[in-house]
């Protein structure tokens, strides 16, 4: 092809896609002779509507879609290593087996999202809306779920250990055989969930609320449970005597040496100041000081105020 015939057929190309009567970027994708599952990767195709596109395999590596919509689109088995999606809707989409490494998913919405078998490792949730995402087996280990609700989402025999779940919404949320080893989830709205059969080994669950909570069958192996709420829990032995017999190194249920509280309070209020812009409060900053008292042993577990500021944290 001459340079000539060549110029000729990409002014003919481009005419075709400035007339074409259409908004769909896989239609317009087309029109130009592009692969849209291979030849994007590393494009900006922020604010794209892509919703309901058929893009099974696609390779959007390193690719900003920041703001695009992909509603309801099968993305089964694509490529988002080190991509942006920064505030994407994914709304009822199919991601199943898609490998999210490294990827920036903050206050995306992903409600109802299928990620069955997804690779998370190393990605980012902030604030991002996981409402009955369906995560089963889905490997999540050194995500930051910081400000994400995760309430009525499928966790089902996912990798979380060691991830940091402080004060996350996960009510009615579906852990059964998930790996929770070394988790911390102080702090944690768990009411209501499915922890059958989930590692909780070395988890701290300090102050976390299990109300109506089912562990059934769970490893409760040196976990922390100090102040947490278990009202109608079960699966739960009654009392540390019980834990002892089933687990050597015993669940915690009283006062610690030195528990994390000081490090979630001042994690969570970083969260705060970051959604609000507000300096510290003179409220919190004497339950902080109450808080420090608490740990140094000037002040009893049953006269520290810790119940009701805590349990706020999680809701707000």
């Amino acid at each position: 092809m001459t340079e000539q015939t060549y110029r000729e057929e990409m002014e003919k190309l481009i005419q075709q896609v400035i007339e074409a009567d259409t908004d769909d970027m896989a239609e317009l994708s087309g029109l130009a002779g592009l692969d849209l599952r291979q030849d994007f990767a590393g494009a900006d195709l922020s604010g794209t509507n892509l919703s309901g596109a058929d893009l099974n395999g696609a390779n959007f590596e390193g690719t900003n879609l920041s703001g695009a919509d992909l509603r309801r689109a099968n993305l089964a088995g694509a490529n988002f290593n080190q991509a942006n999606l920064q505030g994407t809707d994914l709304r009822i989409a199919d991601l199943n087996g898609a490998n999210f490494q490294g990827t920036d998913l903050q206050k995306a919405d992903l409600r109802g999202a299928h990620f069955q078998y997804a690779n998370f490792k190393d990605a980012s949730f902030q604030k991002a809306d996981l409402r009955g995402a369906d995560l089963t087996d889905a490997n999540l280990k050194e995500v930051n779920f910081q400000g994400a609700n995760l309430s009525n989402a499928n966790l089902s025999n996912a990798n979380l250990t060691e991830i940091d779940l402080i004060a996350i919404d996960m009510s009615r949320a579906n852990l059964a055989f998930a790996n929770l080893t070394r988790a911390n989830l102080s702090c944690a709205n768990l009411s209501r969930a499915s922890l059958q059969n989930a590692k909780l080994d070395n988890a701290n669950l300090y102050s976390a609320n299990l109300e109506e909570s089912n562990l059934s069958g769970a490893r409760i192996f040196n976990t922390n449970l100090t102040n947490a709420r278990c009202e109608g829990t079960v699966g739960l032995p009654s009392s540390t005597e019980d834990i002892s017999e089933v687990n050597p190194a015993s669940a915690s249920y009283q006062k610690m040496a030195s528990p994390p509280i000081i490090e979630v309070i001042i994690n969570q209020l970083e969260v705060w100041q970051s959604q609000v812009e507000l300096p510290i409060s003179t409220e919190l900053q004497k339950m902080v000081d109450t808080l420090e008292d608490y740990l140094i042993g000037d002040l009893q577990v049953e006269d520290a105020p810790l119940y009701s500021p805590l349990r706020s944290l999680g809701r707000d």
